[in-house]
């Protein structure tokens, strides 16, 4: 039994035979910079080929979404389902931290709730350097959250 991996974007299994007239599997990617596609082995880690083409790992993509969306819905409001979880941190006094556009967390009681949008949004956001938090537009936004994503081994708990 042959088995060939889980294709990904840009990429497509041909099966081809062998002089014995077994099926071996190739898998060719396509090198965007290029426009050509290359042929690479199945059994080649893909993490070089995902760095290549600048994805995120799937935790830090998990991240970068949430990160997007509680962005939009603070900047314009919408989805307005969304942006009604979301609620500025007011200290109780002047702090220096007064103007760093935190969020306030909801209490977790459950490993259940704490992986809701209410609660996992002002987790992520509050983690995000105010650099990031302070970006004047959704594209400067972006830019510098994929940045900072890929500097820094990113874990949120």
């Amino acid at each position: 039994m042959i088995l060939c991996y889980i294709k990904i974007q840009y990429s497509h299994s041909h099966w081809q035979r062998n002089g014995k007239g077994m099926p071996t599997c190739t898998t060719l990617t396509f090198d965007p910079m290029t426009a050509k596609p290359n042929q690479r082995s199945t059994t080649t880690h893909i993490t070089p080929v995902l760095n290549q083409l600048h994805w995120l790992p799937v935790r830090q993509r998990d991240i970068y979404k949430i990160a997007v969306l509680t962005h939009t819905s603070l900047v314009t409001g919408q989805p307005e389902h969304l942006s009604v979880l979301l609620s500025n941190y007011p200290p109780s006094r002047q702090l220096r931290s007064s103007d760093r556009q935190l969020l306030s967390q909801p209490a977790d009681n459950t490993v259940f709730t704490s992986r809701a949008f209410s609660s996992t949004a002002p987790r992520i956001w509050n983690s995000l350097p105010i650099t990031v938090r302070s970006a004047p537009s959704s594209d400067t936004f972006r830019r510098h959250l994929k940045t900072h994503l890929f500097s820094n081994d990113t874990i949120i708990d």
